[in-house]
C-alpha cells in the first residue's frame, strides 16, 4: 500500500482513508523484514492454501501448498509499518500492520510516520 497522505492530530494518525486512534496505540515501529519473517508468512500462508485445498479434495492439497508459496512469494514486502493496539479485552496486546512496501521511499515515510506518532504521543 502507498502512503499517499498521512497526518498526525486531536488524537487520531491519518493514513490514507484509515484513522487509528493514537490512545489505543502503544508502540509504532517502521521496519525491515527479514528472512525469518519471510519464512514465516510463506509457511502460513502455504499451509493455510494446503487446508483449503484439502477440505475441498485431499489429491489437490499437495498442489494447493504449492500455490500458497508461490503467492506468499509473489506478494512479500520488505518494509512494513506496523502498531502495538491495546486491548479492550483479555486477548492481550496486539501487533497490526498498517502497511507494507517494497520501495526504499516508502520506508523513510514510515520512518518518519513512526516518529511524528512517538512525539505526538510523548508531547500530550
Amino acid at each position: 500500500m502507498k502512503i499517499q497522505h498521512f497526518k498526525v492530530n486531536s488524537g487520531k494518525l491519518i493514513l490514507n482513508r484509515d484513522e487509528y486512534n493514537l490512545q489505543s496505540i502503544i508502540d509504532i515501529q517502521a521496519r525491515h523484514l527479514t528472512a525469518k519473517d519471510h519464512c514465516g508468512r510463506i509457511f502460513s500462508l502455504a499451509l493455510f492454501f494446503s487446508l483449503v485445498g484439502w477440505a475441498f479434495s485431499p489429491a489437490i492439497s499437495a498442489l494447493s501448498f504449492v500455490f500458497g508459496v508461490f503467492f506468499a512469494l509473489l506478494t512479500a514486502k520488505k518494509y512494513e509499518l506496523r502498531a502495538l493496539f491495546r486491548s479492550s479485552d483479555d486477548a492481550g496486546n496486539q501487533w497490526g500492520v498498517l502497511s507494507r512496501s517494497r520501495k526504499a521511499d516508502d520506508f523513510a515515510k514510515f520512518t518518519k510516520i513512526a516518529a511524528e506518532v512517538i512525539n505526538h504521543k510523548t508531547s500530550i
